[in-house]
């Protein structure tokens, strides 16, 4: 794991200090860095078909019939909602449709309490994409994956159809929402990181 320090300089630049002497951890940060955040919201397929998943064992391939393998990151994910591979990597499989509800649908993403003593996660969806984001969630009880570049990081179950202002609720603690609004706000840039020089810095 690597130290580091983020510091805003002016309105469209910011100082990244991170504290590794691994050239290689160096290259994958900058590589991460560079590249684009990319948010996108489907349902998952629940209960995942067992052919399925022996299939994805056997081959690594990830879509079969209309669906789609993902890596499960976040830790709001249930681990019996997941399957485990043998490197005890977790895995849910959600449906390719065409819908294609990303980060650049969003606007107004904010984190509040709720009565419940926990915290929440708020967006609206913006107003060309409402009748999608409908269709995508009609069906009540279902689970809305989150993926951030390819890995879920969070799938609450859709307890109403979504359309034009949505809330995440999963017991999230004040520090988790901040959070994941804040990966919501990164997805809906439009704008991708440009690296302008690094120098080495300290003895």
């Amino acid at each position: 794991r690597a130290n580091f320090e983020l510091q805003l300089s002016g309105d469209d630049c910011c100082v990244l200090r991170i504290a590794t002497r691994d050239p290689m951890k160096l290259l994958r940060l900058k590589a991460l860095l560079e590249s684009p955040g990319k948010l996108e919201f489907r349902v998952t397929l629940e209960p995942a078909p067992e052919q399925l998943w022996k299939r994805f064992q056997a081959t690594g391939e990830r879509s079969h019939e209309g669906a789609r393998w993902h890596a499960v990151t976040g830790d709001s994910v249930p681990a019996e909602r997941t399957r485990t591979d043998a490197d005890g990597r977790r895995w849910m499989l959600v449906t390719i449709d065409d819908h294609n509800i990303t980060g650049a649908d969003l606007e107004e993403i904010e984190c509040r309490p709720s009565i419940l003593q926990s915290w929440v996660v708020c967006f609206d969806i913006k107003e060309p994409r409402r009748e999608s984001m409908a269709r995508l969630t009609a069906e009540e009880g279902r689970y809305l994956a989150i993926i951030v570049n390819d890995s879920i990081i969070s799938a609450p179950v859709l307890n109403s159809t979504l359309s034009d202002r949505a809330q995440i609720q999963a017991n999230f603690t004040e520090d988790e929402a901040r959070a994941l609004a804040a990966i919501l706000r990164a997805g809906a840039l439009d704008m991708k990181p440009v690296l302008v020089s690094e120098r080495p810095t300290g003895p």
